[in-house]
C-alpha cells in the first residue's frame, strides 16, 4: 500500500488538477519519488484469514464515524478549486425490505456524498465553468443519480448476497444494527475531481471500501476504488452531458462491483484467460479479441491457463481448469445486458437474442469452491496497449479509460463481439 506521503501527493495532484511543476512545489517531492510512486501497487484483495473472521457483515453508506468525513461547502459563483458538498436534504423517503433490514431510502436524492472539485488550474472559461455547473446541478437534483453512496451501498450489496459465505445484510446510515453483526462494511464516494487538460477533460470519481469489526470498532481493512475516463470538453457536454449520464452510471457500477470483489470474492491467482471463436463467433484474423456473428444468440468460448502448483483448493491443493466454473458479462455502450454465474464449461450460448447491426464487449472470470466459500479470479481483459494513460491515482484500484466516446473505461479491453446486420 502507498505510504501516506504518496498517497497525499496522488490525491492532491488529482483533485487539485496541479502541473506536474505545481504538484512538486506542492509536495516538496521530486522526480526520483515519483518514480518510487509509480511502482506502487494497489493493495492487495482481504486475506482468506481476515474474511473468516466475519460471516454477517452489515453494509452501511457513508464514511465509517469512527473516522473522520470529509466536509466542505459549495459556493456556483466561486471560481479555481472549488471545494465539496456534504449538505442536501431529504425531502422524502421510501421504506423497503433489502436482506430482511428494513432500509429508508432518499428519494429524491439529493444527498450528494462526493466532492465536485473544479480542477481548472487557475483557468475560469466559461465553457469550463459552465460544464463544471451543470455537473453540480445534476448530482444535486438527478432523482435517478447512481452517484450517491446509497445507490453505491445497494451495488455492493447485490454483488455479495449470492455468496453462501456470508450472510451479508443492507442497513441506511442511521438503522440500529442487529446483535448478530459482526462487521461493517462502509462504502463511501469520497471524490469526484474534474481536471481540464487542454481541450480533454478528465473526470474521476473516487470510493472507499472500510471494514470496521462491530466488538471493538477496530478497522480491519480499507480499500481505494478509482475510476477515470476521459475526453475532449466538447464531447463531455454534446446532448445534454449524455456522456457524462453514462460514465457516472459506469462509475458507480465499477466502483461497487470492485470494492465487493476487494472484500469478499477476489483470490489474485496467476492465470490467463482469452478469448475463443466459436461455431457462431468468427475472430478478426489480425484480432483473437474482436469477434463477429451471424446469430443473434452466440456461443462465446474463452480458455483458461492457471499455473501449476497453484494451491487454490482446501489444504493447499491444486485447482486445474476442470474445476472452475465461469461468470459472464455482456455490455453494451450503456449497461450491463447480460450475465450468466458459475457456468460449469468454459463456453456459454446467449439465452436471449441480442440486437443487430450491433457492437458488444464481454468479459468472464473464473470462480472455484473451497468449502462453503466461493473465489473469483480477474476478468478477462486484452492487455493494455501502449496508448494507455499513466494511472491517476497511486496505490489504489482503478482503471484509467482512454476514451469516453468509444467506450466507457471499464470496457474499453474487454473482448468485442459484433452481430451483424439481417442476423437472426
Amino acid at each position: 500500500m502507498a505510504s501516506p506521503t504518496i498517497a497525499s501527493i496522488a490525491l492532491t495532484a488529482l483533485l487539485f488538477g496541479l502541473g506536474s511543476a505545481d504538484a512538486h512545489a506542492a509536495s516538496g517531492t521530486n522526480e526520483s519519488e515519483d518514480a518510487a510512486a509509480a511502482d506502487v501497487p494497489p493493495p492487495p484483495p482481504m486475506s482468506k484469514a481476515l474474511r473468516a473472521s466475519f460471516r454477517h457483515p452489515a453494509i452501511v453508506p457513508g464514511p465509517s464515524p469512527y473516522v473522520q468525513g470529509v466536509e466542505g461547502s459549495y459556493d456556483k459563483d466561486t471560481l479555481g478549486f472549488i471545494g465539496g458538498v456534504e449538505a442536501g436534504t431529504r425531502a422524502a423517503t421510501v421504506e423497503t425490505d433489502v436482506g430482511g433490514a428494513n432500509v429508508r431510502f432518499p428519494i429524491p436524492v439529493l444527498m450528494w456524498p462526493a466532492r465536485l472539485i473544479g480542477g481548472i488550474a487557475g483557468k475560469t472559461q466559461r465553457e469550463i465553468q459552465e460544464f463544471r455547473d451543470a455537473l453540480t446541478d445534476d448530482l444535486k437534483s438527478d432523482t435517478s443519480q447512481p452517484l450517491s453512496n446509497d445507490n453505491l451501498a445497494l451495488n455492493v450489496y447485490h454483488g455479495i448476497r449470492k455468496l453462501p459465505a456470508f450472510d451479508a445484510r443492507l442497513f441506511a446510515a442511521d438503522t440500529a444494527l442487529p446483535e448478530v453483526t459482526d462487521a461493517m462494511l462502509h462504502v463511501n464516494i469520497t471524490a469526484l475531481g474534474i481536471d481540464v487538460q487542454g481541450r480533454d477533460a478528465v473526470i474521476t470519481t473516487i470510493a472507499e471500501g472500510e471494514v470496521i469489526r462491530r466488538s471493538d470498532h477496530r478497522p480491519l481493512y480499507k480499500t481505494t476504488v478509482y475510476y477515470t475516463d476521459r475526453d475532449t470538453l466538447a464531447l463531455w457536454t454534446a446532448n445534454d452531458n449524455a456522456l457524462w449520464h453514462r460514465y457516472a452510471g459506469f462509475a458507480r457500477h465499477y466502483v461497487g462491483r470492485e470494492i465487493a470483489a476487494q472484500v469478499f470474492e477476489l483470490v489474485p491467482i496467476e492465470h490467463e484467460i482469452r478469448p475463443l471463436g466459436s461455431n457462431t463467433v468468427k475472430l478478426a484474423r489480425n484480432n483473437a479479441w474482436q469477434g463477429t456473428s451471424k446469430t443473434l444468440s452466440p456461443t462465446l468460448a474463452w480458455q483458461l491457463a492457471v499455473a501449476e502448483g497453484n494451491g487454490l483448493g482446501p489444504d493447499g491443493t491444486d485447482v486445474v481448469p476442470a474445476d472452475f466454473a465461469y461468470d459472464l458479462e455482456i455490455y453494451d455502450e450503456q449497461r450491463l445486458v447480460y450475465a450468466e454465474e458459475l457456468l460449469p464449461e468454459a463456453q456459454h450460448s446467449v439465452a436471449f437474442g441480442l440486437e443487430p447491426c450491433k457492437t458488444y464487449r464481454w468479459t468472464v472470470r473464473p470462480a472455484w469452491r473451497v468449502g462453503k466459500n466461493v473465489h473469483y479470479g480477474d476478468w478477462m481483459q486484452a492487455p493494455a496497449g501502449t496508448e494507455t494513460p499513466e494511472p491517476m491515482f497511486i496505490g489504489a484500484v482503478g482503471v484509467d479509460g482512454r476514451s469516453a466516446s468509444d467506450a466507457p473505461a471499464m470496457l474499453q479491453d474487454y473482448a468485442l463481439l459484433g452481430i451483424k446486420c439481417g442476423s437472426k
